[in-house]
């Protein structure tokens, strides 16, 4: 919390008045205690800082970095991508030993609201498509174009950017055709 309160350039009486604006009055002593280790957070607590520092609440339980991140004493720490990704309903935290990742997956959208749910069902369906494989393919190389990655030779770059453009565009060629179709059929 010190890191996100830090980066607003807030003290902690400025932040104790946030949030007391917001509705949730907190004494500077008992921010100070919270940052030290020596009060406990609440989930309540965690969203009301949250709020008051326009953040993330995933941002107060990563681990600035890339690190590691403690999830509870007998489970292996875990990246804060991992973490994030949990958090955001999107991965399973991990995959028991003999679980298949995608009943992972499932198992952890069956716990999320419908919307979600759907949403993200839609969203997987869409990365199987070879229309959208072949862009993420021209997305990688554009970047590499982009910011001048080192040991890539510049003529092979191109050309290889020339040829993922080509096969996008063939590929968005057939699925324009199959849309024209679907609401020619309608």
């Amino acid at each position: 919390m010190v890191r996100i309160r830090n980066l607003r350039r807030l003290t902690v009486r400025q932040l104790s008045e946030r949030l007391g604006d917001i509705g949730a009055p907190m004494l500077p002593s008992g921010i100070t205690n919270i940052e030290k280790g020596k009060r406990t957070v609440t989930a309540e607590n965690l969203l009301e800082f949250a709020a008051a520092l326009n953040a993330s609440p995933a941002d107060f339980l990563s681990a600035p970095d890339e690190g590691r991140v403690s999830i509870a004493p007998n489970m292996e720490d875990v990246g804060s991508a991992a973490l994030r990704s949990w958090l955001a309903g999107t991965q399973p935290l991990s995959v028991p030993e003999g679980v298949e990742y995608e009943n992972a997956r499932k198992e952890l959208l069956e716990a999320a609201p419908a919307w979600f749910r759907q949403s993200e069902e839609r969203l997987h369906q869409t990365f199987r498509h070879p229309a959208v494989s072949k862009l993420s393919e021209l997305q990688i190389h554009a970047r590499a174009a982009i910011l001048e990655e080192e040991g890539i030779e510049p003529g092979l770059l191109a050309a290889t950017l020339r040829d993922r453009l080509e096969e996008v565009t063939a590929y968005v060629n057939l699925l324009a055709d199959e849309v024209e179709r679907r609401g020619n059929d309608a």
